[in-house]
């Protein structure tokens, strides 16, 4: 079962429960984001987010919306998967409540869990973003996923998101970067002794990003010191 989601208006809570389903595209919803629970099966997954859109003060103008805006194929030969979804409610709530506010974005609970058997992964927002800051204080290890694409909401002045990120996937092959013009400026001395994320497989790194971004070359060097090199520069 695949499901596509693109600029959907989601008014009320919405939980996306489907052991079946192997690939998920959720693009840019309005109002809320949805949130996942028991996705054993699924083997890809696009997240792309805009807080702008996710709080109960958006203004939304409604439009009969296209025919591809929201798909749902079916393979009836698919095997069931019954596996248990567990949460540990007060630990979330508590991270929840940090980060709320008067006009809190809404919505996308436990979507990196959620995310967690898939082998591809493309998780793309702006700086500043909340949901997958939220939710990476409770990330899983990610053993299957060897493809992951990441957007500016990682690249934090610290990069504390993108080395977590990295920390919880150890088996990965591929990581791309979208970067933006505007960013928070990198603090001196970003890679601190004892920092660890080894992902041994890493075969490729492909990084889109403006002209002379100065972290470019930051990234590249702490990957190659603790993916390539076991932690020495050449």
């Amino acid at each position: 079962m695949n499901l596509t989601m693109v600029e959907c208006r989601i008014m009320a809570d919405l939980s996306i429960a489907a052991p079946n389903l192997v690939s998920l595209r959720c693009v840019i919803p309005y109002h809320r984001a949805p949130s996942f629970e028991n996705l054993g099966s699924l083997t890809t997954g696009t997240i792309i987010l805009d807080d702008s859109f996710l709080h109960d003060k958006f203004e939304y103008e409604y439009k009969n919306p296209d025919e591809d805006v929201f798909e749902c194929d079916s393979d009836d030969s698919s095997d069931s998967n019954d596996d248990d979804y567990d949460s540990d409610a007060d630990s979330y709530q508590s991270t929840w409540d940090r980060f709320s506010g008067a006009n809190r974005v809404l919505g996308g609970q436990n979507v990196l869990c959620g995310l967690s058997n898939a082998t591809s992964l493309e998780l793309i927002a702006d700086a500043g973003e909340s949901i997958l800051n939220r939710e990476l204080e409770m990330c899983p290890v990610f053993t299957n996923l060897k493809a992951l694409s990441l957007g500016e909401w990682c690249m934090a002045a610290d990069l504390d998101p993108f080395v977590s990120f990295l920390q919880h996937a150890p088996n990965l092959e591929k990581l791309f970067l979208r970067l933006k013009m505007d960013h928070e400026e990198i603090e001196d001395n970003i890679i601190p002794e004892g920092i660890s994320f080894a992902c041994k497989n890493l075969t490729m790194v492909k990084i889109l990003c403006p002209k002379d971004d100065e972290r470019v070359g930051i990234i590249i060097v702490l990957v190659y010191l603790e993916s390539w090199s076991g932690g020495r520069l050449p």
